[in-house]
Formats: structure tokens, C-alpha cells, sequence
């Protein structure tokens, strides 16, 4: 893969893991959200802005950070391979549960409590 598709992809996996925990993808949020738990080396906005753009990717100690900032795995986040969420962890979610999860966050209102009410009558 060349290096602009590895940035764009990289990129795309930081905005898919940055919805999925609910943050926005604005470069100042994603700055304060890693400078709010990395202690030392902080990033600044403009480099939170070319991590988003496709720019460029964060070295591997800051692609950790964020890994665990977001509750991901960092091969996933850095390469896009294995799971996003290791299942292997204790109250992680597999594939399917993260599917299921993904589904029902996207669902309206009425029908997240019809969905509730199903799935209670079916245990």
C-alpha cells in the first residue's frame, strides 16, 4: 500500500474509533481528549488535523496512547488488522456484539425501546 492510502486509511480507522466512543472529529477535541490523559509528549492541533486529513500517521508510542484513549486495539488502529476491540480482553465486545451495538446506537428512539422490550419477553 502506498503511504497516502496507508494515511488515508489510518485516518479513516482514527474517525470510525473516535465516532464509535461518541467524540467528534474536530482536531482541538482530539487534542484535548490525548493531551487530557497522555502525560508528557502532547500533540498539537495541527498534527491531531493531518492524523484526520490523511496527512500524516503518529509515530507508533503516540498510536498507543490513542489505542488506549479509545479503547482499541493499536494494530487495528495502525495497520487494520485483527479486531477493533480485542474480544480476547474481559468486557470487551466481539464482531458480532460490536455489530449489534453499532446497530442500536443508530436506531431512533421508539425503536431502541421496542427493541429492549423484545429482547426482555425473549429471555
Amino acid at each position: 500500500m502506498s503511504n497516502r492510502l496507508e494515511r488515508q486509511a489510518f485516518s479513516g480507522r482514527l474517525v470510525a474509533a473516535l465516532k464509535f466512543r461518541g467524540h467528534q472529529c474536530f482536531p482541538t477535541g482530539v487534542m484535548r481528549l490525548y493531551n487530557g490523559v497522555q502525560k508528557g509528549d502532547g500533540v498539537t492541533v495541527a498534527a491531531v488535523r493531518k492524523w484526520l486529513v490523511g496527512e500524516s500517521v503518529p509515530t507508533q508510542e503516540k498510536i498507543q496512547s490513542l489505542a488506549a484513549v479509545l479503547d482499541v486495539s493499536p494494530e487495528w488502529l495502525r495497520f487494520g488488522t485483527g479486531p477493533m476491540i480485542s474480544s480476547d480482553s474481559p468486557g470487551r465486545l466481539n464482531e458480532e456484539e460490536l455489530e449489534l451495538l453499532q446497530n442500536y446506537r443508530k436506531l431512533a428512539s421508539h425503536h431502541r425501546v421496542a427493541l429492549l422490550n423484545y429482547l426482555r419477553r425473549a429471555q
